[in-house]
């Protein structure tokens, strides 16, 4: 299998813990696990443009967030088992 170096850590990994640019096809220069932390320090940082982010989403896409009842009384016992093993792999 192929092999890329990362330029934050400086690993050698698989191109499968690479990224893909969706526009190029060309994998990203960082790994995901430092695409990822980055991503999350950004996030962190700017709030304001995360919330109008997920703002403009969700008025572009108001399907999406119809609240069904039905949906949830269909699935009670999976949702509650999804949720327990939830919590339980984050010791509360």
């Amino acid at each position: 299998m192929k092999r890329k170096k990362c330029t934050k850590c400086g690993k050698t990994l698989r191109v499968d813990k690479f990224y893909k640019i969706k526009k190029t096809g060309y994998l990203k220069s960082s790994c995901k696990k430092c695409s990822n932390a980055a991503n999350k320090v950004w996030r962190l940082n700017n709030p304001e443009k995360v919330k109008a982010t997920q703002r403009a989403y969700q008025k572009a896409h108001p399907e999406k967030f119809v609240y069904k009842p039905e949906n949830y009384l269909k699935n009670k016992e999976e949702i509650k088992q999804r949720q327990a093993k939830y919590y339980a792999s984050k010791g509360k």
